[in-house]
């Protein structure tokens, strides 16, 4: 079935030649957001690693008050994908229209729950430096999250209809945007105060619109056009919002619990030490290089998915999802083998020789993280890919629940190794990345039953 020379795995609805189109664009979109952060710890990690460590915390606590409401609104993608795999094309932007309309309600919502999260950071064991700095890049974006929120049924109208160049180069203009506001705003140039984390919020923010000028720009001009245009393009679809909620509501709490678990992760860790923090940062940066163009793949096999299913073509659906294991297992097997042969360089990268920063203790820690990482980075992917293919089925409750059970799981034992155990990072990293493998039995299980075959998204 892996064999790349049989031409028969290129060809067809669902094959690569299919996938590729579509998820190469989100690959490298993700990409492109993953050097932004990564662009944030690296401006970062010259200021200090307490710096460099509190962008992570608050980042990560940033994501999970919006990524339910953001999970929500991106499973448009799929209802948009099945009504163009149905060639109903009228149905695309008004499917498109509801959801920004339903984002624009969410924003208060995210700002609630902010207010709410932002009383947590007091209540761990970091320094109050670290503390502080944390709280003012928390809010700092998620003030500034109103852009995500609407960039997300942007971009899915365009991975739902299988045109997604332009969500690539919209995250392209965006990384400019974020690698000269960081540089400026962060260390000070041309003639700008020096504003340290807080240049580097400002910077997420505005890269944040840049990208989604871009993509309003782009659904504009098409809904401009044949076939998209319609009298009934601003028409109230209840049908939509029902299906968001039923369907999609799975996706976004999936996000939302699956993002706490990892905050709390990250929680873990950084309360062992400011060294702890500094190495976990170095490595899931590097780790975020897997995971986010690995999201982008799993998105483009849920649309395309979506879109067979929508022409009731079941085989070349099933089809896509193999497409997508193949790709995943190429660009995974890849990364692995830079963890293991390129690790010193990796993790210098966001050291100093500066001798007052400290960063000799947590550079070995590092190095052992990195090459242990190459364990997550191989089987999440697998897991990835078939968790794409049960939402692009409309299985997404079962996929809720496998995710949500897995990523507490991990986090558990995360948890239960260096507290009450009081493990050692090194071991606990290792027993947290070997537990990766549980989560791909059930989600195989569950795509190998067929029942996100026959689920019925949407009525008309």
């Amino acid at each position: 079935m892996f064999s790349i020379r049989n031409s028969s795995h290129w060809r067809g609805a669902g094959g690569i030649g299919k996938l590729l189109p579509i998820a190469l664009p989100m690959m490298m979109s993700s990409l492109f957001d993953t050097a932004m952060m990564f662009v944030d710890r690296l401006y970062l990690s010259r200021l200090g690693k307490t710096e460099m460590a509190a962008c992570m915390q608050g980042g990560s606590a940033c994501w999970t008050c919006m990524v339910f409401f953001v999970g929500l609104l991106a499973y448009s993608s799929a209802l948009v994908a099945r009504q163009f795999g149905a060639k109903n094309y009228e149905e695309c932007p008004r499917t498109t229209i509801q959801t920004l309309r339903l984002a624009f309600w969410t924003y208060p919502l995210i700002l609630l729950l902010a207010w709410g999260v932002s009383r947590l950071f007091t209540a761990g064991s970091h320094e109050a430096l670290q503390t502080q700095q944390e709280l003012r890049y928390f809010w700092i974006c998620t003030i500034g999250c109103f852009f995500g929120l609407f960039r997300s049924p942007l971009a899915s109208f365009f991975s739902g209809i299988g045109e997604t160049a332009i969500i690539m180069w919209g995250n392209g203009v965006a990384l400019v945007v974020n690698l000269v506001v960081n540089y400026v705003l962060i260390f000070g140039k041309w003639g700008f105060p020096a504003m340290g984390i807080d240049g580097a919020a400002i910077g997420t923010v505005a890269s944040s619109f840049a990208m989604t000028a871009i993509l309003a720009w782009g659904v504009i001009r098409k809904f401009r056009q044949a076939p998209w245009r319609s009298e009934k393009m601003f028409h109230p679809a209840p049908e939509v919002v029902k299906a968001l909620f039923r369907f999609g509501y799975p996706s976004g709490l999936t996000g939302l619990l699956c993002s706490a678990s990892f905050t709390v992760v990250v929680f873990v860790f950084h309360g062992v030490s400011v060294d702890a923090a500094a190495a976990m940062t170095i490595v899931m940066s590097w780790e975020l290089i897997s995971f986010l163009p690995m999201n982008g793949l799993q998105i483009g096999v849920t649309s395309l998915t979506s879109q067979r299913l929508g022409a009731q073509d079941t085989p070349e659906a099933e089809r896509a999802v193999y497409s997508g294991l193949k790709l995943a297992l190429i660009y995974s097997t890849t990364l692995a083998l830079a963890y293991l042969f390129l690790t010193p360089s990796m993790v210098n990268l966001f050291t100093s020789d500066d001798a007052t920063l400290g960063y000799d203790s947590l550079v070995q820690a590092a190095c052992w993280m990195m090459r242990i990482n190459c364990i997550s980075v191989f089987f999440n992917g697998i897991y990835l890919i078939y968790i794409g293919g049960l939402q692009g089925g409309g299985d997404t409750f079962a996929a809720m629940l496998i995710n949500v059970l897995f990523n507490w799981f991990t986090t558990f034992l995360a948890w239960f190794c260096l507290v009450p155990l009081h493990l050692d990072i090194i071991p606990t990293w290792l027993i947290w990345n070997l537990s990766y493998i549980s989560g791909i039995i059930p989600v195989w299980l569950r795509f190998r039953s067929g029942k996100w075959k026959h689920i019925k998204i949407l009525s008309n």
